[in-house]
């Protein structure tokens, strides 16, 4: 055990010798250190490579799909930009924001019996120019909001007792649903409404010619066609 610490002592202080001289040549044990090793220990005595004779590390270079060139530079390792296309709906272009998912504001199966869009004249007092959607629903039917929402309560005008949705996002999406009946328990302007919350009942309140309920969507404060959005079959 203390020859074992002896040339320990002794390999140590060589070490520092060379780091201290800045000695890089083959590393050769002392002769006191081979005098001091086994008989079958002398016959391979330790032995150091210099730094320029050990192996180099080679680079790592991960092939990818998109490489062409054979020699790869910072930018091969960028994945290539996604290509984003606008889908089709009946021939009619989405807006380029499809990030607004909206849910229908009632249960069940419900006849669109007005489409957005121009239209004739119902009965004095109601727009040409529909800005929504009319569901044949009977009176009474339970409306749920669409999205995430902060409530605005619109009482009187052509669409009755209102209730408007402002939804967060980049292009400030907002859902009207006009002519209710009432509106659900406690629900007052600046309340904040989950997707599904009930909002109110259908009714016939406003310019109506029939219990219905009329459902509209903004995007930065310019009508859209629901149906675009709404996943509901027609």
């Amino acid at each position: 055990m203390d020859r074992d610490r002896l040339i320990t002592a002794m390999l140590n202080r060589e070490a520092l010798r060379r780091a201290q001289t800045g000695d890089t040549s083959a590393f050769v044990a002392p002769p006191e250190v081979m005098a001091l090793q086994e008989p079958q220990q002398q016959a391979q005595p330790l032995r150091m490579m210099a730094p320029s004779q050990s192996r180099q590390r080679q680079p790592v270079v991960t092939t990818r799909s998109w490489l062409v060139d054979p020699t790869p530079s910072e930018a091969d390792y960028a994945p290539p930009p996604l290509e984003m296309t606008e889908p089709e709906m009946d021939g009619t272009r989405l807006p380029p924001d499809i990030a607004f998912h909206p849910s229908a504001p009632t249960r069940g199966s419900a006849p669109i019996t007005s489409r957005f869009g121009p239209r004739r004249q119902p009965r004095p007092g109601a727009s040409t120019d529909h800005r929504g959607i009319d569901m044949g629903v009977s009176q009474g039917t339970p409306v749920y909001a669409s999205a995430d929402g902060e409530v605005q309560i619109v009482e009187g005008g052509p669409g009755g007792r209102s209730v408007r949705l402002q939804h967060p996002g980049v292009h400030k999406y907002r859902t009207h649903y006009a002519h209710l009946s009432r509106y659900a328990p406690g629900l007052e302007s600046g309340a904040r409404v989950r997707r599904g919350d009930l909002i109110g009942y259908s009714g016939n309140t406003g310019v109506s010619t029939g219990a219905h309920l009329h459902y509209g969507m903004f995007r930065d404060d310019e009508a859209v066609d629901p149906l675009q959005y709404l996943p509901i079959e027609v």
